[in-house]
This record gives structure tokens, C-alpha cells and sequence, in this order.
């Protein structure tokens, strides 16, 4: 990991990315006429309500590719640690990299003409205009 102890190395970076991009890419097909629906919002806004149903929508149209820096943090080998000794800041710690991660994601699978479901949480509503 890189000098901070959390933030990884571009090297285990970009090898942790290529498993994500394979994962999330092999779920969904090239489409004709991608589409995207882009949630934003407070948590506890009604985020998950459209994400589901978004997700189901899609499930019968070729699939999709969920863009959500929050699950993405999972796939950091240190998320898992950070949450049972610093759950309060564990978001934090690691989303230099989920960040980048979604940020790549949302690129594969716009290049790739896959349908998208990005879904953004933020404390503060201005960051997700």
C-alpha cells in the first residue's frame, strides 16, 4: 500500500481495477442504445428505491453496470480492517480509490455501450450537481 497505509500503490491499484472491470463488464451486453440513470442525492434520500428499480428494468435489457464508489470499497484489501477498527472514517480512508475505480468503471462501460446505473451519495448536495 502506499505511504499512508490505505491509499494502495497504482500498481495494486490498476490490478484490483482490472478484476473490477471484468466482474461488473461480464454482467451486461454491448447495447445499440445504451442507456444511464444516474442517482444523487443525501443518504436516506430514496437512492436504493431507484436503483432497484433501475436494476430490474435493465436485468431484462441486456444488463447492466452498477457505478457506486461505496460498493466498490469492498474490493480494497484494507476496507475490511479499516471498518472494524475505524468504521467512522473507513469511507474516507479509502476513497481515493473507490473513487478512481468508479470513475473507470463509468468510462469501460460507457466505451463498452453498456447500460449504467450510477449511483452517487454525498453529506452534501452541491458536490453531485
Amino acid at each position: 500500500m502506499g505511504s499512508n497505509g490505505n491509499t494502495l500503490t497504482l500498481a495494486e491499484h490498476e490490478e484490483i481495477y482490472a478484476s473490477i472491470q471484468a466482474y461488473y463488464l461480464e454482467k451486461s451486453v454491448p447495447q445499440t442504445n445504451p442507456r444511464a440513470i444516474i442517482t444523487g442525492g443525501q443518504p436516506g434520500s430514496g437512492k436504493s428505491r431507484i436503483t432497484s428499480d433501475a436494476a430490474a428494468e435493465f436485468s431484462e435489457q441486456g444488463g447492466f453496470v452498477i457505478v457506486d464508489a461505496d460498493k466498490l470499497r469492498r474490493f480494497h484489501p484494507g476496507y475490511s480492517k479499516l471498518l472494524r477498527e475505524d468504521d467512522t472514517n473507513a469511507a474516507d480512508l479509502t476513497h481515493q480509490d473507490a473513487s478512481g475505480w468508479a470513475r473507470k468503471l463509468r468510462r469501460a462501460g460507457q466505451e463498452g455501450r453498456r447500460n449504467l446505473i450510477i449511483d452517487q451519495t454525498s453529506k452534501d448536495p452541491v458536490v453531485l450537481i
